[in-house]
């Protein structure tokens, strides 16, 4: 009972707070094209960003008007901002590489056989090491032959969360950069080493953008 109240508590802290930044800043969408052609197309779409970047990307994809997902785990700490994704619209496939393996690769599978169907995925996650990805979701990606885009995202003030990631937050009148790669060149493996440089690649682009 005590943890349910804590979680709601401060789920709404926490929103009021977010919806307050997120109505001060302003947007910058480069190659927004890449993600609206890949959604067309008749394959599957993963899309891989870090975690420390997960507040800016999920609240571009806020209502979004596609068929969204993400991947999100079922500790503790997650729960509350499990709630904010809901509350965005977003649907959720719960479960990580350390938790719930199971129910992830199974939805994973149900939703790749739709090819209208994003996921989102924090390879890094759900506890590190950051910035280095973990393979199970894109073994799924490649079996079903979908398209793997990196998304990265910055905002040009922000703060820094002190978690294992050290998430970042937008600070408020700040202007928020997403940027949106080709995709994957399907030649190469799609191994941890490949994605971690294909996500690294995209982050420092994003972090040049002015």
């Amino acid at each position: 009972m005590k943890k349910n109240i804590y979680i709601y508590f401060y789920y709404l802290v926490l929103r009021f707070i977010l919806f307050v930044i997120f109505l001060t800043c302003r947007w910058k969408v480069v190659q927004k094209e890449v993600l609206l052609n890949a959604a067309k197309s008749p394959q599957p779409l993963l899309l891989c960003l870090w975690h420390e970047q997960l507040v800016y990307v999920s609240r571009f994809f806020k209502n979004s008007s596609f068929n969204f997902y993400g991947i999100i785990s079922t500790h503790f700490d997650a729960e509350i901002y499990s709630r904010i994704l809901k509350a965005w619209n977003i649907k959720l496939i719960r479960g990580s590489s350390t938790r719930g393996w199971a129910n992830v690769i199974k939805k994973m599978i149900l939703i790749f056989k739709d090819s209208s169907s994003v996921i989102a995925v924090t390879n890094d996650g759900p506890k590190g090491p950051p910035r280095i990805a973990k393979e199970g979701s894109l073994s799924v990606a490649k079996k079903y032959n979908a398209q793997i885009v990196a998304v990265s995202a910055k905002a040009s003030k922000y703060w820094r969360v002190g978690s294992w990631d050290k998430t970042f937050i937008p600070k408020p009148f700040s202007t928020i950069y997403i940027l949106f790669s080709e995709p994957f060149d399907k030649n190469l493996s799609a191994n941890s080493k490949n994605i971690t440089n294909f996500i690294n690649i995209n982050t420092q682009h994003v972090n040049n953008l002015k």
